[in-house]
């Protein structure tokens, strides 16, 4: 490998590393109504966020949680490796419309069994 190719190299990771770093500095926030419950959510607006979701926290407060916004309807699936803490996950239509509810769902350590809607939801 020559010279020049190593330097292109480590400045397009550079790059990369600036760019994750920087989307998940910015943190949004929003009220969810779900019944009589109001839960604030974080908010996964961009692709690195989703991927990280939760992992990792040992600790999430009562109606408190993360909103997964889709730009379409489907069967979005979430894994929960490397999860320490059980969550329910709520999925929700187009027209904000609970479609299905998996309680208690448990962290699975390094394998990732997928979690999936009945119906298609836009939002988790």
């Amino acid at each position: 490998m020559q010279p020049v190719e190593i330097v292109f190299i480590a400045v397009f990771f550079v790059a990369i590393w600036i760019i994750v770093i920087r989307s998940f500095k910015h943190v949004s926030y929003t009220k969810i109504r779900i019944g009589k419950t109001i839960v604030t959510a974080e908010i996964a607006d961009n692709p690195f966020k989703m991927m990280k979701g939760l992992k990792g926290r040992t600790y999430l407060a009562e109606n408190k949680g993360m909103l997964f916004p889709f730009k379409k309807e489907g069967y979005h699936k979430f894994c929960m490796m490397n999860m320490y803490i059980p969550i329910d996950m709520i999925f929700i239509d187009k027209n904000k419309t609970v479609v299905d509810i998996l309680k208690e769902v448990q962290p699975s350590g390094f394998s990732c069994k997928s979690y999936a809607p009945r119906k298609k939801a836009m939002y988790v």
